[in-house]
């Protein structure tokens, strides 16, 4: 019974919030709605935009494992858009290409000119490692992008409730003459902060699940780039192969379920090198 007058009590209080003047009853309630929609379209557009990132990432991650060489996705021109993984392999798939060849542009015959190519020195690796790196922040980039947007509407909504709910109870309090007149005033007013609390709690918390996901998506960006510029250094560089094995086999921690290139922890870069 209290739940269904409580329903009641605040569907109330918006009606009344919705008879106030055009200011600020209409224009408030009218820019909370316009954010409530932008803010459904960009929850919903996100949420796709990660699930085809993390599908394109995964596709990527079998193709690489699948050519017989590191270059051979390069050479074939696959595009994979919205792919983070893919992103950093082109970035330093086209410096290697360059510091061994002299041009950036896919060619056929590619892998077999990279072959017959001089090693990379310190130099060049530095280089490299550098392309990698511009790669890494391109997708953490990508990753992160339309975040502010859902602060932005958390914010806005919560501030435009709030300018209703104070214009509302100042304007009319000034002409109250007793308690019976004070109630529906505050009952008008709390109805601007109720719409903006129910315009601002989606954004808000969709906001903070995708974070936590791009967090963890971030910390897997970081594992591939690191395997990736092992993979590359132990075969286009002058140094030594093993101190690079070794090396990067003390910090590896990788996880068998995961189908993506989010490593190529030891099993995986030892069985990708050996067929290099």
């Amino acid at each position: 019974m209290s739940g269904s007058f409580l329903s009641l009590y605040l569907v109330g209080s918006i009606q009344s919030a919705l008879n106030q003047p055009v200011f600020p009853g209409k224009i408030v309630m009218w820019l909370l709605f316009m954010l409530s929609i932008v803010s459904w379209v960009m929850i919903i557009s996100k949420g796709f935009n990660l699930r085809r990132m993390r599908r394109r990432d995964l596709w990527f991650g079998k193709k690489l494992r699948a050519s017989r060489e590191a270059l051979k996705v390069f050479e074939d021109g696959l595009e994979i858009d919205e792919s983070g993984h893919f992103e950093m392999y082109v970035s330093g798939a086209e410096e290697t290409v360059f510091q061994l060849l002299g041009f950036r542009e896919r060619r056929e015959g590619l892998v077999e000119m990279v072959r017959q190519a001089a090693p990379l020195n310190e130099t060049q690796s530095r280089s490299l490692r550098y392309a990698f790196s511009n790669g890494f922040r391109e997708a953490q980039i990508r990753l992160g992008k339309g975040m502010m947007g859902f602060r932005f509407i958390g914010v806005a909504s919560i501030l435009l409730g709030l300018i209703g709910f104070v214009w509302t109870l100042m304007s009319g309090l000034e002409g109250a003459r007793g308690a019976s007149e004070v109630l529906p005033i505050l009952a008008s007013s709390l109805g601007f902060v109720m719409v903006a609390l129910s315009v601002a709690t989606p954004a808000i918390l969709a906001r903070s699940a995708f974070a936590m996901i791009i967090r963890a998506r971030k910390q897997e960006l970081r594992r591939v780039h690191d395997g990736l510029v092992k993979l590359f250094e132990a075969k286009f560089c002058a140094c030594s192969a093993d101190a690079e094995e070794s090396s990067y086999d003390e910090g590896a921690h990788h996880s068998d379920e995961d189908e993506s290139l989010r490593t190529f922890g030891k099993k995986q870069y030892h069985s990708i090198r050996e067929r290099l």
